[in-house]
């Protein structure tokens, strides 16, 4: 059943539109909103069952967010957006956090109000999106093992380890003392997919 990636393409193309336009202008808006809607790659994931239809629509929603933020200096939008990073956390996990340096860093320079009010709100929605995204790592991990499902394909041990494994199997291992850490700079295999 494709009908949610459905909806949410749709939903995605409209916030889109409705975003540049209250920025840019109707033709501006318009053009936004046909450009996500027939780029080959959006129009493939929308018919799709998978998770990267809901990781557009909550990112464009974030995107939203921060236009409107701006516009009067908004903690309330701002934690919005933190919240709609943190759910996307949840669909998608690092993929969600790309945005994130972007987002905050155009905020710090761009936000009409003072540099430090606008850290201080940074700061509380760096807590945000932590709660946001964390909320149903701590729900898995408060259930006993035993009685997890086995969410995301894992073998029902945490989100933690789900975490852990993903990055084990796309990145090399180097030992530092009694610890193993891994270089995100260097593929397993030439590919970190």
């Amino acid at each position: 059943m494709l009908v949610p990636q459905a909806l949410e393409g749709v939903a995605a193309v409209a916030l889109l539109a409705a975003t540049v336009r209250r920025a840019a202008g109707h033709l501006a808006g318009l053009l936004a909103g046909a450009t996500l809607a027939l780029t080959p790659v959006a129009a493939l994931m929308f018919r799709f069952n998978n998770p990267d239809a809901m990781l557009t629509l909550l990112l464009v929603a974030a995107g939203s967010a921060v236009v409107r933020a701006f516009e009067a200096a908004s903690a309330r939008w701002l934690l919005a957006v933190s919240a709609f990073i943190g759910l996307s956390f949840i669909t998608k996990t690092g993929q969600a956090l790309l945005v994130v340096p972007a987002l905050g860093l155009t905020y710090v320079v761009a936000a009409p109000t003072s540099v430090r009010r606008r850290l201080a709100q940074l700061v509380a929605a760096g807590l945000a999106m932590v709660a946001g995204a964390g909320w149903w790592i701590a729900i898995v991990e408060l259930v006993p093992a035993a009685s997890r499902p086995f969410g995301r394909g894992g073998d029902g041990a945490g989100t933690g380890s789900a975490i852990t494994a993903w990055v084990a199997a796309r990145f090399t291992a180097t030992t530092v003392g009694a610890a193993t850490v891994y270089d995100l700079r260097q593929p397993a295999g030439g590919s970190a997919s």
